[in-house]
């Protein structure tokens, strides 16, 4: 098992099930040379651009959201087709933001606290998130 997983070619899907959802993490891991499928996302560290995974592993996302052919293969055969339905919707774009809006932040001369964004644990498949600074 590989505790610690850089992803390049990053996504993060949300999955729906009725009223519940998970934030899922695919792209290619550097590692291992090969597409990568997460489970669900538990926590996010915005400064260090990481995700820690319901598995326990933590995922770095290096550089932009991106497409990985073999990470999507990986993805369909756990959840079907990729976003052709309303039970996927892509939200790389807003990890991607919660990055850089991390790094944009002033520091004014103390230590900067990691923004960490804590997936509440009272509902297994609750995903609404809490920012703690």
């Amino acid at each position: 098992m590989q505790p610690e997983v850089t992803l390049v070619r990053w996504r993060v899907v949300r999955i729906f099930s009725g009223d519940q959802h998970w934030d899922i993490l695919l792209g290619w891991c550097v590692q291992s040379s090969c597409g990568r499928v997460s489970t669900p996302i538990v926590t996010f560290d915005a400064v260090a651009a990481q995700a820690t995974t319901r598995s326990g592993r933590t995922y770095t996302l290096a550089g932009e959201p991106g497409f990985d052919d073999d990470a999507v293969y990986v993805f369909q055969g756990r959840f079907g087709p990729l976003l052709r339905d309303d039970n996927h919707q892509d939200v790389g774009q807003s990890y991607l933001d919660k990055i850089l809006k991390a790094f944009q932040e002033p520091s004014s001369g103390r230590r900067m606290g990691r923004r960490v964004c804590q997936l509440e644990n009272e509902n297994p498949g609750d995903t609404r998130m809490e920012m703690d600074e």
